[in-house]
């Protein structure tokens, strides 16, 4: 229900106002009380009331160390963030992020305890939301060059009209199936309370390489491949990176190797793996799905006459997503290469005698891009003696279009490396 604009909230959270010596604690708040003020209640007389004469936007960015453990007043829009920055880097647990943004000002972050502005919080939830807002950055959480951050000692609620916007119909259908309650945007500026706990997550998913799910699940990569899901049901915060156990759903993963696929999955992020990022990394289940009109090209006609002379039957997709099975095994990379100066990590040994092209493939081809989409690329390492061709070409002309036959080396490959292999055979097609 909405809020009337003429209604305003004040919160009060006193135990900012002296932070405990360690971070990620506070203290028990000494008192908390809510008042009415008039609709007109203006930000100068916000200002006057709390003895506060400086404001956020009269703090320059980079010389905010000037104004460490003096307090000031922000004004603007509030709405949800995960922007915990150094210095505030552990307090996922114990607190929550907004971002203050108007037209006037750089936008402050403004960091406010999960347990004593909880109503604010579910209210966040539903979209910004206009504050009046008291802050500090206290000296024990300030580090040079860390930008617009402190921590909230009050929030004063302007008015809000923000609402719930409805689930998308498959994600409803699904949670009902299923007996799903929560979905991504009850858990997504909350991760580490909202570990071990199922949640819904629907939209279009693309296959990707464990480059992109956090470190924590690159042990999974013998047994689960990953679809990067976009679920919209939390605008800009909607990417999903979900492991899938290989066997449970092989007609998934081997219809996400075609194209991007409608997905409708129960996710859990487990305690033991959470990590205090940025990222959205989860283990999947539950998996239902429906592929799209769109797939990815196969090798051109070139291509596919390369790959029969030589005797190869992998594509570069078929190995990025299961390199544990195809380790070993010789595959077809069909783009643009270019070089690169240092090898990968784990191959710096190498440097004296090898060099490196980078190729990234396009497996959209000349289709419409109606999503948002991620392009794998591959480290492809060759001996300096058998090709100084290819390196002397690619000194002088930037990129060239090839066709390789390359390998992983099985003793070389660590979970989570990603793309890179040795050539055996390189052509250029000119």
């Amino acid at each position: 229900m909405k809020k009337a604009c003429l209604l305003l909230m004040t919160v009060i959270l006193l135990a900012a106002c002296s932070p405990a010596e360690d971070k990620g604690e506070v203290s028990q708040p000494q008192e908390k009380s809510e008042e009415e003020q008039p609709g007109d209640y203006t930000f100068d007389q916000f200002k006057e009331d709390r003895s506060l004469d400086i404001e956020g936007e009269d703090i320059s960015y980079a010389e905010e160390e000037n104004f460490v453990g003096e307090r000031f007043a922000v004004k603007g829009k509030a709405q949800l963030s995960r922007y915990y920055n150094y210095g505030y880097s552990d307090l996922e647990e114990t607190h929550f992020v907004v971002k203050v943004f108007n037209e006037e000002a750089i936008p402050w972050y403004l960091y406010l305890s999960r347990q004593e502005f909880s109503d604010f919080f579910q209210e966040l939830k539903k979209g910004p939301v206009d504050i009046y807002a008291d802050a500090v950055i206290p000296e024990e959480y300030y580090e040079v060059e860390q930008g617009h951050l402190a921590m909230a000692e009050e929030i004063l609620v302007r008015g809000s009209e923000a609402e719930w916007e409805p689930l998308d119909e498959e994600l409803v259908r699904y949670m009902n199936d299923h007996s799903i309650e929560l979905t991504a945007r009850d858990v997504v500026f909350d991760k580490k309370g909202m570990s071990d706990q199922p949640f819904a997550l629907s939209g279009i998913a693309q296959i990707v390489s464990y480059r992109h799910i956090d470190s924590e699940y690159s042990d999974l990569e013998p047994t689960h491949f990953v679809l990067e899901l976009r679920d919209d049901s939390v605008k800009d915060q909607q990417l999903w990176n979900v492991a899938l156990d290989r066997e449970e759903y092989r007609d998934l993963y081997e219809q996400s190797l075609k194209g991007m696929v409608q997905v409708s999955l129960t996710a859990i992020m487990p305690e033991d793996r959470f990590a205090l990022r940025k990222d959205f990394s989860a283990i999947g289940q539950d998996a239902e799905f429906e592929p799209l009109p769109e797939e990815f090209e196969s090798p051109s006609d070139s291509a596919q006459a390369y790959m029969k002379e030589r005797g190869v039957s992998l594509t570069g997709l078929d190995v990025l997503y299961d390199m544990s099975s195809h380790a070993g095994e010789p595959f077809l990379v069909e783009g643009t290469a270019e070089l690169r100066t240092t090898l990968p990590i784990g191959y710096q040994d190498l440097q004296d005698h090898y060099f490196e092209i980078n190729i990234v493939e396009d497996p959209y081809g000349d289709q419409p891009v109606l999503y948002a989409r991620a392009l794998e690329g591959w480290s492809l390492i060759l001996h300096g003696q058998k090709y100084p061709q290819i390196y002397e070409r690619l000194l002088n002309e930037e990129q060239l279009e090839v066709m390789v036959i390359a390998r992983v080396v099985a003793d070389r490959y660590e979970p989570g490396q990603g793309g890179v292999a040795f050539v055996e055979d390189i052509v250029v097609s000119d």
